[in-house]
């Protein structure tokens, strides 16, 4: 499909916008692609035409300043944040940034997902079956050993930790006083990431990947089918009533489904669900710019991994 516009997808330096920048080329090859991020040091220069330093976002102020006149001085057509900073930001000051087309998660979305604990209890009052979570600020509430300690802002997996005991506990409460405590759930080997997306007319497709991590990235998957997953999954979506892209992170216990986390955005597995026909990257820029929605049969039981690969810079 002939496409030609320029496009700012930010964080060029992650595995997320890496892999939106292969599906971009592969499918919208007359575009071109405008990659920012804090700094040089990652490989974006090999997936994006252009690159650009752009502030932190949470220097509110610079980053909106650089990013207006960057989109000004390039005529870009859309503006992708990747980063759950950048996205929070975008969503807070978007009519204060000069841009007519992006692909962001919807307002609702994002304030249930971007903070973990708010979105145990925004799934308790739906009455979901849910881990207990506890505010690690806040001892007074019983906990049950071992748990998780995890941040309540960003990737789970990251700054992801054992509590043991209650000398532990009050180690993390004083030092990880923004994060919270969490049941673990077992097996492990159940743990299933859910891509959702929800189409302007409302269609909702929703692809469930058994998944192993290493580093906090998915390194294996396998496209399965669960019947209780998909119900609690479509109905989920409809009760947030979101638009675009979003990841329910979920194990399957022996009691069904335990949702334990809800990502706002694209995932790390971007790149895999396009090869198994889940091309839900595609979908949100064909609707972006009203196009015929590209429709292909997603592959069932198909098992796919990630492999690093290493090339010169320069």
């Amino acid at each position: 499909m002939k496409l030609k516009k320029k496009i700012l997808i930010t964080g060029i330096g992650s595995d997320i916008a890496q892999g939106m920048c292969r599906i971009i080329k592969q499918k919208f090859p007359s575009c071109k692609i405008y990659g920012s991020d804090i700094g040089y040091m990652h490989s974006g220069k090999l997936f994006a035409d252009r690159l650009t330093i752009f502030p932190r976002a949470d220097r509110k102020i610079e980053y909106i300043k650089k990013l207006n006149s960057y989109i000004q001085k390039n005529k870009i057509d859309l503006f992708i944040p990747t980063s759950e900073t950048e996205i929070l930001l975008f969503d807070k000051y978007k009519k204060k940034i000069k841009i007519n087309k992006f692909i962001c998660p919807s307002t609702k979305l994002i304030l249930i997902g971007s903070d973990k604990y708010k979105t145990y209890q925004y799934l308790k009052s739906l009455g979901i079956q849910t881990p207990w979570t506890y505010q690690t600020k806040d001892l007074k509430k019983p906990i049950k050993f071992p748990c998780l300690v995890k941040g309540k802002h960003g990737r789970g997996s990251k700054n992801l930790f054992i509590c043991n005991n209650s000398e532990e506990a009050k180690f993390f409460s004083k030092y990880f006083k923004n994060g919270i405590f969490q049941e673990i759930l077992v097996p492990k080997e159940k743990e299933i990431t859910c891509a959702i997306y929800r189409f302007k007319n409302k269609e909702i497709k929703i692809l469930q990947l058994l998944r192993s991590l290493k580093d906090g990235y998915t390194v294996w998957s396998k496209v399965v089918k669960n019947k209780n997953i998909e119900t609690l999954c479509r109905n989920l979506t409809k009760k947030i009533n979101f638009y675009g892209p979003a990841n329910f992170q979920l194990i399957l216990t022996k009691k069904g489904p335990r949702i334990f986390e809800i990502n706002p955005r694209f995932s790390s597995t971007i790149l895999m669900r396009n090869y198994l026909g889940f091309t839900d990257f595609i979908w949100s820029i064909e609707e972006a710019f009203n196009l015929k929605i590209t429709k292909k049969k997603i592959l069932s039981q198909k098992i796919i991994s990630r492999f690093d690969e290493i090339k010169f810079l320069n």
